[in-house]
This record gives C-alpha cells, structure tokens and sequence, in this order.
C-alpha cells in the first residue's frame, strides 16, 4: 500500500453533535491530518466550500438550518465553488430508504452509519484516496458510478475519470497548477456531457407533455413537467454562458434557443387547460432544435 501524507488535505468535518465531532477531529489529526475546519450547520459548510477550502467534506446527514444533500448537489453541479469534484463522505445516522436514496442522489462518493469508529473512518478515506469511482452525468444526476453494470435495456452512460485531490495531495510532491487545470478540464467535460443530457431531456419532457391525458392528476404532472423544462432550459444558458467552448455565434443561437424554451413553456404553464395549438407545434419545432443543435456536438466531438 503507498505511504500516504494528509498534511496537506483541507478537510471539512460538519458533525452537530460536538462530542462526536471532538472525537472525529482528534482521530483525523492523529492520523496526519493537519488542516481540519469543523461545522455544525449547513451555512459554514456552504461558505467554506464555496470558498475552496475543503478537498475532503466529511457531513452528517442532518442539519437544523438546512439541506445538506441539497447543498452536495450543487457543488456537483458546478453551483456552489469551483471544484465540483470535492471528496464527499455522509455520515448517516437512521439508514432508511429514502434517506440513503437522498444521499446516494446527491452526489456522496461514501455512506457511513453511525455510530462509527476512527478506525472505520480512516479505512474509508484510504480508500477514496486508493481509488475514486468514476463519475457519471444525467439532466439530473453527476456524482459516482455505483452501478455494477450496465443495466440491460438502457442507453449506456459514459464514465469519467474525475480528479481525485485527496490522492495527489496525499502522495506529495503537490503541482498545484496541474492539480487546478485538472480540475478546470474535468468541470468543462462534465459541463458539455451536462449540455447534452440536458438536450435530451427537453425532447423526452415534450413527449410526455405532448402524450399527457386529461384530468387533475395529469394536469399536475404536465405542470411539473413544464417547471423542469424551464429549469433545463435555463441550466443550459448558464453552462453555455460559462463552460462551452463554442464560438459566439453559435452559443447564442442555442441561448436563443432555449430562451424560446423558457417562454413558451412559461405560457403553456400559466395556463394548462387552452394548450395553444400554436404554442403547442413551438413547444415541438423548438425541442427538435434543441436537440439537433447539441446532437450535431455530440457528432462533431
């Protein structure tokens, strides 16, 4: 096994019992590590992330003043900081269902169930610093691959070698520069792997929209199903306006694009019983674009 040197790895330890979280500290710095910030609530872990300090976030899975899963979310998502690929291990304290499922969706590359020993802990960090799960990317999803294998009768997702800063931090002789550039090339990998999901997930809300039925439970979801339209819509011109490498022109076309998007489905949402026949053939015509303008991406690429 190599030798490894934590000296250098920023660790966030958000822990609300302070007990636990004294206990956690000292094991952590009797293990070499040398750089830990400690948090009991959701806002100092928002702040320090978003800052850059942390290449390891070791959470709880329950805050008083708000979400952590959430928050794991957005830095996944490019949202909160600059590094969407921060080691992330959730402490867990019931393991239900739902709960592992909030956490698994979040973007967490390890679960553990309280209470747990130092031990434990450090044999987990060794081994995200070993070796890192490769990230895949949805409309909705962009964390670690926990499949086993490919699930039949489903479209393969491509895997992607992340950076893994615990282990170069860990192994010494630190290049910084190439450590940040990593990162940098990564986020623009994922970004465009997000653009592309994305494209694809407007066309197959449209399908739902357009193959709906009548009635007060389908109204909802149409309902639902033009709120995530928007929401995609909008993700795009965001990602396009700070990670795609095409040129000018054509980001603003697919800007233009996905603006038509917002606003005709902000129409159709207003008001869900008319459906518009004209607004309904735009609803269409602008999907078919969409996914035209970034599957010519995917081809060119």
């Amino acid at each position: 096994m190599e030798e490894f040197n934590f000296e250098q790895v920023k660790v966030l330890l958000g822990e609300v019992d302070r007990n636990a979280r004294d206990g956690l500290k000292s094991a952590l710095f009797h293990r070499g590590f040398r750089s830990i910030a400690v948090a009991d609530k959701v806002s100092t872990i928002h702040e320090t992330t978003s800052n850059d300090e942390a290449d390891l976030l070791i959470c709880s899975s329950e805050y008083d003043d708000g979400d952590v899963h959430d928050l794991i979310h957005k830095i996944r998502h490019h949202e909160v900081g600059s590094n969407p690929f921060v080691l992330v291990i959730t402490l867990i304290g019931e393991p239900s269902k739902e709960l592992i499922r909030k956490v698994i969706d979040s973007g967490s590359d390890d679960i553990l169930v309280k209470p747990i020993s130092s031990s434990m802990l450090y044999d987990r960090i060794v081994k995200l610093t070993c070796e890192r799960k490769r990230f895949v990317v949805t409309s909705d999803y962009i964390g670690p691959n926990r499949r086993k294998k490919h699930r039949p009768g489903t479209k393969k997702i491509p895997e992607i070698d992340v950076p893994n800063s615990l282990q170069v931090l860990a192994l010494g002789d630190v290049d910084t520069d190439y450590l940040q550039r990593d990162i940098e090339r990564c986020s623009k990998i994922v970004s465009e792997l997000k653009l592309e999901r994305n494209a694809v997930q407007i066309d197959y809300l449209v399908k739902q929209i357009l193959s709906s039925d009548t009635g007060e439970t389908a109204e909802a979801r149409v309902g639902s199903h033009f709120d995530r339209l928007v929401s995609v819509s909008e993700d795009i011109r965001s990602r396009l306006e700070r990670f795609s490498h095409a040129e000018r022109d054509e980001k603003a076309e697919k800007d233009a694009l996905c603006q038509k998007m917002v606003d005709v489905a902000g129409r159709l949402r207003a008001d869900l019983s008319s459906r518009d026949p004209q607004d309904i053939d735009l609803l269409t015509q602008t999907a078919e674009d969409i996914k035209r303008a970034f599957h010519d991406d995917k081809i060119a690429a």
